[in-house]
């Protein structure tokens, strides 16, 4: 072979292998939205199981577990669909208490590498970074306030949680 045709077969080796590398990284972005995403929707499948759960009892529930003992909620949705964890900071708090601000739910900074996604007191869910995210779970540990619950893969364990104070870390 001469010099030429061995330089256009490096060049494009080279461009595929360039080509195939953002493929890889591309798909890699979608599929963390897509997980990103899912878990935004199953947040919104347990906020609405427990205003379900808030507008029959007039508080809302002591553990996320009670949504589906009451059957409010499926047994598959109280968890990230990634498996990760949320905490729920609502626990046996009166709809009234509520502020749009307070934090209802967040989930563990573990489950999504850059953004997470945290339940307020407005119904809405947001994507937050994950700093944010340990800064409000370092809160939350630091905090004796009301007893609430952390969901864990396996069932259920006692964290304490505030509502989403005036220095809250994610302001």
């Amino acid at each position: 072979m001469n010099r030429r045709a061995v330089i256009i077969i490096t060049l494009v080796l080279i461009a595929v292998a360039l080509m195939a590398a953002v493929g890889v990284r591309l798909a890699g972005a979608v599929t963390r939205q897509q997980d990103a995403s899912r878990c935004r929707e199953r947040m919104m499948h347990i906020r609405h199981a427990m205003l379900q759960y808030a507008q029959q009892y007039a508080v809302f529930p002591p553990t996320v577990e009670s949504l589906v003992t009451e059957k409010m909620l499926p047994a598959a949705e109280v968890n990230c669909p990634l498996g990760g964890q949320y905490h729920y900071c609502a626990a046996g708090r009166k709809r009234s208490e509520i502020q749009p601000q307070s934090v209802l739910m967040f989930e563990d900074a573990a489950n999504h590498p850059e953004m997470g996604n945290v339940l307020y007191g407005d119904g809405e869910v947001r994507g937050v970074p994950t700093k944010r995210i340990e800064a409000l779970r370092r809160l939350l540990d630091r905090t004796t306030a009301k007893a609430a619950s952390r969901i864990v893969p396996g069932g259920l364990s006692p964290v304490q949680s505030p509502a989403r104070p005036a220095t809250d870390p994610l302001e």
